[in-house]
């Protein structure tokens, strides 16, 4: 009896999942719809239900860095360079999404952005973290100056730690900088992702670039981005052919 019991809860589960889908409603339930495609090695549904989580309003670190997998798992490189980029701009301090993303582009001769040591050092933290330490640090040394004064206290430490907090406020801009060059790239995604000389699905093509190609974001124009490669390569893309590391 108890076997049989089993038996039928497993088929009316097999019928039931499927279906699951059609009435999940937010990020987090299509993650772990996500989740559990991926898991079953269903790579085509988990990247489905993973976008499906990003358009409901999922940002996070660990939301990107399983599209990326499964995206690799897929064998669409380009889409897993895009969304590895994207999880260490959410979170800088995902390491594994770092190393997946080098392996990646050894593999499948990608281009990843290069790093010097200042901006590996100012990578540390995310773009959001530096903005509320430069916030921190910058009112710190607005009261430091102010306020002292107004009860007749000078002193050489507070004027020191003014300075120290000036000094944090102008790094913390520093690396609020280094991240929006960070997320000023597009990945080319598309089939034959090119260049156009004018913002226009008629005008001329004046260059074709290689998938999972990086260009700089210099502006943009309506369904267009004015690109610029880093070998010199200029021209206007199209958004469903480039994607914003930074959206």
């Amino acid at each position: 009896m108890m076997k049989r019991l089993l038996i039928a809860m497993g088929m009316l589960c097999a019928i039931c999942v499927p279906f699951a889908a059609s009435f999940a409603q937010t990020a987090q339930e299509y993650f772990k719809l996500g989740n559990s495609a991926y898991n079953k090695a269903d790579y085509p549904a988990a990247i489905e239900n993973y976008l499906e989580a990003a358009k409901k309003g999922g940002s996070s670190a660990e939301l990107f860095y399983n599209t990326a997998n499964a995206c690799a798992k897929a064998g669409k490189l380009s889409l897993a360079e895009l969304y590895y980029l994207r999880a260490i701009y959410a979170n800088p301090r995902l390491r594994e999404a770092s190393a997946n993303l080098e392996t990646l582009a050894k593999d499948g001769a990608l281009e990843i952005p290069q790093m010097g040591i200042a901006q590996t050092a100012l990578a540390e933290l995310s773009e959001g973290e530096w903005t509320a330490l430069a916030l921190a640090a910058f009112w710190g040394t607005v009261l430091l100056i102010t306020i002292p004064p107004l009860y007749g206290k000078r002193s050489a430490a507070l004027a020191f730690l003014a300075i120290v907090c000036a000094i944090v406020a102008c790094v913390s801009i520093a690396g609020i900088f280094n991240w929006r060059a960070f997320a000023s790239r597009a990945v080319a995604v598309g089939e034959t992702p090119s260049l156009r000389i004018s913002p226009a699905p008629e005008a001329p093509v004046c260059a074709i670039l290689a998938d999972g190609q990086l260009a700089k974001i210099r502006k943009s124009r309506g369904d267009f981005l004015y690109l610029e490669t880093s070998n010199g390569k200029r021209g206007w893309g199209s958004r469903s052919d480039f994607e914003p590391i930074g959206k």
